[in-house]
Formats: structure tokens, sequence, C-alpha cells
């Protein structure tokens, strides 16, 4: 129930998204701080006291971290969204991507730890954790991604 809820929520950032006048055209990345101010200054703030803490080691690209997990380095997956790729073995870098990552760099920047709320499958074909990712601050890295036009509403 929780992920219908969520993917109706995404679903409708998504739709007010496309109704704005601004674009991802319009994101460089030397304007990247002023989106991130903008963004945690009016993102919608979630308990995070009951999602699980875990040390924050790296961004890979926008929808996809490394973490301390059980005393290993593990990659994490962002649930139910999709970011244009940076380095793709037969994609290469895709339009967008570089911003995207830079949009979760900055998101995320100063954060040492992040939440995680995990939902039904733990990992994906690929062995990467798959969770939903939040800041200490309590704001959603999907939500962020998706109301900023960087990322698309996918399932893996």
């Amino acid at each position: 129930m929780k992920k219908i809820i969520f993917v109706l929520f995404i679903s409708i950032l998504v739709l007010s998204a496309c109704t704005e006048e601004t674009s991802t055209n319009s994101i460089k990345t030397e304007d990247m701080g002023d989106l991130i101010s903008s963004t945690i200054g009016n993102a919608e703030k979630h308990d995070v006291s009951k999602f699980e803490e875990y040390e924050l080691e790296s961004v890979i690209d926008g929808d996809t971290i490394r973490i301390k997990y059980n005393g290993s380095s593990e990659k994490v997956r962002f649930l139910l969204v999709d970011t244009p790729e940076t380095n793709h073995e037969t994609l290469g870098e895709q339009p967008y991507g570089p911003e995207a990552k830079e949009f979760t760099k900055q998101l995320l920047a100063g954060q040492d730890t992040v939440y995680l709320e995990f939902d039904v499958s733990y990992r994906d074909k690929y062995k990467r954790l798959l969770a939903y990712i939040y800041t200490k601050e309590g704001i959603s890295v999907q939500e962020q991604l998706l109301k900023n036009g960087l990322a698309r509403v996918a399932y893996l």
C-alpha cells in the first residue's frame, strides 16, 4: 500500500512538473546551488526515525549512491526513479545525466549519513541494494529528482 501511495504521489509530482514554465534546459551546473537551496527550503520533510541510517560513501550518478552496509561498501539504486546515464557501457553519457548526478551530489553534500527505506525486494538483478533515500533532514531524494525534472518514474 505504501508503494502505491508513493507511486501516486510521484505521478502527481511529475504531472505538475510538466506544467511548469521552467525546464531542465535551464539548469546549468553553475545554477545548481540556487536550485538546491530552493529545493531544501521547499521540500516536504519526512520522519526519518522509522528508517535505517547508513554511512554515505559517495554519489555514483543521479540515481545510485554507495554506502557502508553491514561493514561492506555497497551500491544502492534508488527505487522507482531513473535518471539519465553518466557513464553507461553502451549508452555513454546521456543528456542531463551530469546535471542529475550533480543535483544528487549537492543535495547530499555535507551528509555523513543517509536514511534508507527498503521495499519488499532488497536487491536487483545486478545485486545492488534497492531503497528510498532520505537526507538527515527528511528530504526524499527521489521526490526532489522528479520534482526538478531530473528523473522519470521507472520500475526496475
